[in-house]
Formats: structure tokens, sequence, C-alpha cells
């Protein structure tokens, strides 16, 4: 018995492992719309921005069953010393700026959204400069503003936090607000689910769960006055002034990404209690 389950299971890696070298977008990165790209992917539509991106290997198709919360495959996003470059578009050079990145984009959306999504960070984090600015891994970006709300890695700290750049209704990376997260950082699935109410008035809302644990809940304006009333959500890995400062490899894992407006969506992946969301 152990031994037809242990062939089994060698045999959906080596289907999923045949299918990955078929997962590379034409001219680099991801193809979207392949069958074991997109089983991470719901609800958005997705690319890349970054030219960086598009580099060989730094976004993959992962067949790993221990990089994998659920399925065939997960997505690998691994940043190396000096992956910088202006986005897609040919707007913003990250080498002018000091950063390296590496991203997956989505397309705007505004009003109520739900988001989730799981993420691995792999120990070689743990290896970057004590020195170092941190580490963007998820935004949520304002049309003709900027990222809000972010989450991020703090290098002195080994451990996550969300940072919100708009307290007061105003784009302030200067005075943002940082939260601290608890858990396992490096080698372990963390699993948020969100409840993101995007408006410039007091009706707005991000609450966020981690694990199911309610760890952060703004009420209030969400976006910035002066920005536009959508909002795109943009993984990386975003080193920034992290160009010529670190020596070592970036990596995460993204699976089960979710966005939508409905919680029945969200609990086909997730496990959560509602009430911990403030959800019915």
């Amino acid at each position: 018995m152990l031994r037809r389950t242990l062939t089994a299971i060698a045999v959906l890696m080596l289907t999923a492992q045949a299918g990955v070298a078929q997962t590379a977008g034409q001219g680099g990165g991801l193809d979207f719309q392949n069958p074991l790209v997109s089983e991470n992917i719901s609800g958005l539509t997705a690319s890349h921005a970054q030219q960086a991106s598009l580099l060989p290997g730094r976004v993959a198709v992962e067949a790993s069953p221990t990089r994998i919360r659920s399925g065939q495959t997960s997505i690998r996003m691994q940043v190396q010393p000096g992956d910088c470059g202006p986005r897609v578009s040919g707007a913003q050079d990250d080498c002018a700026e000091g950063n390296e990145r590496i991203d997956i984009d989505s397309d705007f959306v505004a009003g109520t959204q739900l988001y989730a999504f799981s993420l691995m960070l792999a120990s070689d984090f743990g290896s970057l400069s004590r020195d170092g600015a941190g580490v963007g891994l998820v935004q949520w970006y304002q049309r003709d503003a900027g990222a809000c709300y972010a989450l991020q890695y703090s290098i002195p700290q080994r451990q996550l936090f969300l940072r919100n750049r708009c307290p007061q209704g105003v784009y302030d990376p200067a005075n943002a607000e940082d939260t601290a997260l608890r858990g396992r950082t490096f080698d372990s699935w963390n699993e948020f689910v969100i409840l993101a109410v995007w408006s410039k008035g007091g009706d707005g809302l991000f609450r966020v769960l981690q694990n199911n644990t309610l760890v952060y809940d703004h009420r209030g304006a969400t976006l910035a006055a002066t920005g536009g009333d959508d909002v795109s959500q943009r993984f990386s890995v975003l080193r920034y002034n992290g160009l010529g400062a670190h020596r070592s490899t970036s990596t995460i894992w993204l699976d089960d990404v979710v966005r939508s407006q409905g919680v029945a969506e969200i609990e086909q992946r997730y496990a959560f209690d509602r009430a911990n969301l403030g959800v019915q």
C-alpha cells in the first residue's frame, strides 16, 4: 500500500514537472493562461509589469510538494542580485532608484473586495544584510497615488509586517504606520484573508486575517483623497535600496491567490471564521 502511494505521488510529481517547462510566457515570465499557472490565481487578471520578471527562472511554476499548499503547483518568485530595470511600459526604472524587483501585477478594481493568498518565504531572506531597507511582498496600489497598504518583510526583525501609508487619507510614506505580524516567517505557509472597502470616506475598511487570526483592522479612508478610486494588487520581491547591497537571493512561493466579491469563493480554498473577518 505504501509503495503504491509513493508511486502515485512520484507520477504526479513527474507529470507536473513535465508541464512546468511549458509554463513560460512568450518573451519570459509566466504564461498566465497555462493551467499549471492559472490553478494558482483566481478572480484577477495577472501580468508582469517589471522587465526583470522576464529573466529566466525569476518567476516560475513550482512542482515540489513541500512548496505547494494545494493542487499540482505553486508559483515561485526569486529575485537575484542585480535584478532591476524599467517597467514593461518603459517607465520607473528600478535601477535608477537602487531597487531590485520582480513582480506579478493585476488589474484595477474598486469598491468592496475580498482577497486571499498563501505566502511562504524561503530561509534565504535570513541572509540579507541586516542594515537593508526591507522587502516588499504584496502591495495594494491605488491608481495615481501609491501603495496605501503593503505586506513587507523587516530585515532587522526577520518578520512580516503590514504598512499603512495612508492612515489619514493622504498618501504619506514618511508617516506610515506599521503593524508587526507573528507566526513562523520562513519555510511555512502564512494564509491571508482580507476584506477591503476601497473608499476616500469614513466607510472604508481594511481588515486582515493571518492564519484565521485578526491581525489588522483599519476603519476609515482606505484611499488617498488625491488618487483614483481603484486599486491593483501587486505581488513582488522588491528589495528597497537593495542594488549592490545584497549578495544572496530572496525567494517566495505563492499559492491559492483569490480575489472575489463573494465569501463563498474564498471559502472554496480557505477555512476561516466569518466572524473573525466580520462578514455574514
